[in-house]
């Protein structure tokens, strides 16, 4: 432990800022305790900013690594809500992220920068991909195709037709994309058909709990204990509050495909030749 570093708390609209002296323990503290969504590097002013729920366990890593513990500060006002047109070039799986968060983190491209300057809250994505199921239960078939349950047959193939050419293994290079290309052909198989789609719902309207309804489900697709977006990519309009430097998304008015020479853009997180992760684009 050192005596003589120095650490400072102060309020900003995004959380809390973070400055102190050096120490490479301290670095190596935050890096690996603070998790990556609640922090992120300032480089021009070299600071940290801070989520407010992760300020006390910094000042307790200033208290071991520098001797000093300073006063957490009260967030002052918040920042204001905005809309924004977002150029989404992937976004992760639904994770629990710490203090109980389910969030999913988005790769954008803004002013032809990379950054993962967006945050999905679960509750966001799936009241716009109209899927009310739970982390403990398997999304319905309508949730599959990204329809509501009153879908005319036209408003099931545009879907089907958009999430095929997204998941496609041909292109896509997820490592489920098989499987996850297999279940939107079973579900666009059922709904698509007028007598499976009877069957179908009406098999729903007498499930009377949770666990029966899973039980109906899993005769159509696997079980999936974490969220996963049916979209991958796109140009998105929302609305939302800066918060530690990313944009945290509080509802998204409309997801558009990314469109190029009249081929659409399809992104994957894979592995490249030396086994390590990276953003694949392919046009499909």
């Amino acid at each position: 432990m050192s005596s003589s570093g120095w650490a400072r708390l102060t309020s900003i609209p995004q959380g809390i800022r973070f400055s102190s002296s050096y120490d490479p323990g301290l670095v190596a503290a935050m890096r690996a305790e603070i998790p990556p969504h609640a922090k992120k590097w300032s480089p021009s002013d070299k600071t940290w900013i801070i989520d407010q729920a992760w300020a006390d366990k910094v000042a307790k890593l200033c208290e071991i690594y520098l001797g000093v513990r300073p006063a957490v500060p009260t967030v002052s006002g918040s920042a204001e809500k905005e809309l924004r047109q977002i150029k989404l070039l992937y976004v992760g799986q639904v994770k629990e992220r710490g203090n109980g968060e389910n969030i999913a983190q988005g790769l954008i491209s803004d002013k032809g920068r990379e950054d993962w300057g967006v945050i999905f809250p679960e509750a966001v994505l799936r009241k716009w991909f109209l899927d009310d199921s739970k982390l403990d239960t398997v999304q319905t078939l309508y949730a599959v195709l990204m329809v509501g349950h009153d879908a005319p047959e036209d408003v099931i193939k545009k879907s089907f037709w958009r999430l095929a050419h997204q998941w496609h293994p041909d292109v896509c290079k997820e490592q489920d994309a098989a499987a996850q290309f297999k279940k939107i052909n079973r579900a666009y198989e059922v709904l698509s058909d007028v007598s499976k789609r009877r069957k179908y719902n009406l098999g729903l309207a007498l499930e009377s709990n949770a666990r029966n309804a899973a039980r109906l489900e899993e005769r159509y697709q696997s079980l999936y204990t974490a969220y996963r977006p049916p979209l991958r990519c796109g140009m998105i309009l929302a609305e939302g509050v800066m918060k530690v430097g990313r944009f945290v998304i509080t509802e998204i008015h409309n997801w558009d495909d990314i469109v190029k020479n009249g081929k659409t853009m399809v992104s994957s997180y894979a592995k490249d030749d030396k086994g390590e992760l990276k953003l694949v684009i392919n046009w499909r």
